[in-house]
């Protein structure tokens, strides 16, 4: 290589290092954060026009030879109070490495403006003990309520038991003084029927009516308090056969309305038997019951979801307004007049419960008169 051309290539990198020097300078003094080299004595050697303001001082130059006064360590953060931009106090966050200077060890200090960073993660906290404040507070309320509704349910539980075993216990005291007026009023309709004139033969049906029906009413009441109270364990039972029990009870109802009913294929799940029997009698003989002129065409159907298994019967019987879906499953409710159809009202309430004994609910769908009626209970999967 001739002396023309080495002259020409050391000129050319000499053009590059002080375009490198000016671009680094640029980037150095124009940088928001503040820059510092101290020498291994502590004594600062260079600081950027950043670190002036953070640090308070009207030229840079104040800084070159004096003392950072500050203990310096590699690879911590220290905090140190700044004065901002807008010539507020601040919070500064400094970061110490070593480098070289003019070849030499030294440390290269970073100073950044943490103030708002800090402020933001003050406020944090700050809401963070609010919140867990809250959290503790709202925590004990529901702890207490907790205790209470547990005591009320507990009471609750309690007072129904008593009301239970009251229902129970009068029902079964009333039923011997009504054999009693049961029987003498047939003795007085076998000894003095047509004695004593029509209208005395009308009064003496009438008492006996009244008197058998409120034996019914008894025998239901019996049997509705017993739901809870004397309620069989909860076994693995195979529905299909539960099914055919409830139709074998219900066979002279069936051949009298010449009634069609189908059932698909039912599961085998944890229940009382007995109870699950008097169920589906109910309903099956309610849409019995409720029917139109046509013969009754009833389904039982079932499905599993999620954690219930949903049962149907569905009929193609009078149907029910809506309004009255609720009301329906009353005690003693009857939407038809005793003259209309037999019964003393309490055959769906006794199916409420079987269902609420068992951890599942009962419902009614139908699209209003004569458009035949669903009724729909779940029972949980779960074992019991």
């Amino acid at each position: 290589m001739s002396f023309k051309s080495k002259v020409h290539e050391t000129a050319e990198t000499a053009g590059r290092l002080k375009e490198f020097k000016s671009n680094f300078n640029s980037i150095v003094n124009n940088n928001k954060e503040g820059i510092l080299v101290v020498d291994m004595k502590g004594i600062i050697r260079f600081a950027n026009p950043a670190m002036k303001i953070l640090l308070n001082r009207k030229d840079q130059k104040d800084l070159h030879g004096r003392m950072f006064g500050h203990p310096l360590t590699t690879g911590n953060k220290v905090e140190l109070e700044i004065i901002r931009r807008n010539q507020r106090p601040g919070i500064g966050e400094m970061h110490v490495e070593m480098t070289l200077w003019k070849g030499k060890s030294a440390y290269l200090i970073m100073l950044f403006d943490v103030t708002e960073r800090k402020a933001s993660e003050l406020a944090l906290r700050e809401a963070n003990k609010t919140l867990e404040s809250r959290v503790e507070e709202r925590t004990k309320e529901i702890q207490l309520y907790s205790k209470v509704l547990e005591k009320s349910n507990a009471s609750l539980a309690a007072s129904n038991r008593e009301l239970e075993e009251f229902a129970y216990v009068a029902a079964h005291d009333l039923q011997e003084p009504l054999r009693m007026i049961n029987m003498y009023l047939g003795l007085l309709s076998s000894e003095y029927q047509g004695k004593w004139g029509k209208q005395a033969d009308e009064f003496i049906g009438y008492a006996k009516e009244g008197a058998q029906r409120c034996q019914r009413l008894i025998k239901e009441l019996l049997g509705y308090a017993r739901i809870s109270t004397r309620g069989g364990t909860f076994k693995s039972s195979n529905l299909n056969i539960v099914f055919e029990k409830a139709l074998l009870n219900l066979r002279l109802a069936i051949q009298e309305s010449g009634a069609q009913i189908t059932a698909q294929m039912l599961p085998t799940i944890s229940v009382d038997a007995v109870q699950m029997t008097q169920l589906l009698q109910n309903l099956i003989q309610n849409s019995i019951k409720y029917r139109k002129k046509a013969k009754p065409v009833i389904q039982v159907s079932a499905k599993e979801d999620h954690e219930n298994w949903i049962f149907c019967i569905k009929d193609n019987g009078m149907g029910i307004e809506p309004e009255f879906k609720d009301k329906i499953f009353g005690i003693f409710q009857r939407l038809q007049t005793r003259n209309a159809t037999e019964g003393t009202g309490i055959g769906l309430a006794y199916c409420k419960k079987i269902v609420e004994r068992h951890g599942g609910r009962i419902w009614m769908e139908s699209d209003g008169a004569d458009k035949g009626t669903k009724f729909y209970f779940t029972i949980p999967t779960l074992k019991h």
